[in-house]
């Protein structure tokens, strides 16, 4: 539950507007961290100490510079940014793949963490890799309830949802696509 809320919040972006912290419940907040790992993070230590180093006042001619360079700073770290993340998002994707598909044929107890109309996104926790179990391999004709946001079995109504814990075996790990493929499998297999 805790990575749903987390994936559904909005995607911080650098700004040169002083908008505070929500989190922190905070109006006066700037972002960077020690040691020095962005781009942001080098600007606000380059201001503070000129800041400092001018006994604690800008100049208007620093004031004119500043206004007009930082927002193009701030939205081109934010690009640069969010292009970095998915880069490292895909490696990650592709050394899961990678790593499961060592292991197909394997049994894993999963987590339910998404609900489609072809199918169950599901997840080994204690790996974060996550596959889709199809609703062809499924042990009945199911359908999905949007509203509810479940998988109904037609002829013996078992019902799928979030969070339900499942075991299920790895069946395909496609390196190329970054897929991997689960089938449930009953308790007594």
């Amino acid at each position: 539950v805790e990575r749903l809320l987390v994936r559904s919040m909005k995607r911080a972006m650098y700004s040169a507007e002083n908008i505070g912290h929500f989190g922190l419940a905070s109006y006066a907040y700037t972002h960077f961290t020690s040691p020095i790992r962005r781009y942001p993070d080098l600007v606000v230590h380059r201001l503070l100490k000129l800041y400092l180093s001018q006994g604690g006042v800008f100049t208007p001619d620093q004031i004119g510079f500043y206004s007009d360079v930082l927002p193009k700073i701030a939205k081109h770290s934010s690009k640069r940014e969010r292009i970095a993340d998915e880069a490292e998002w895909d490696l990650v994707a592709m050394k899961k793949v990678e790593y499961i598909s060592r292991h197909i044929g394997e049994v894993f107890d999963v987590i339910v963490t998404g609900i489609t109309k072809f199918g169950l996104f599901v997840e080994i926790p204690e790996k974060f890799i996550s596959g889709l179990v199809h609703v062809s391999t499924l042990d009945d004709y199911y359908y999905y309830d949007e509203s509810s946001n479940v998988l109904i079995g037609k002829r013996k109504g078992r019902v799928f949802r979030l969070g339900d814990k499942l075991k299920a075996k790895v069946v395909r790990a496609d390196k190329v696509r970054g897929e991997i493929d689960f089938e449930l499998v009953r308790e007594e297999e």
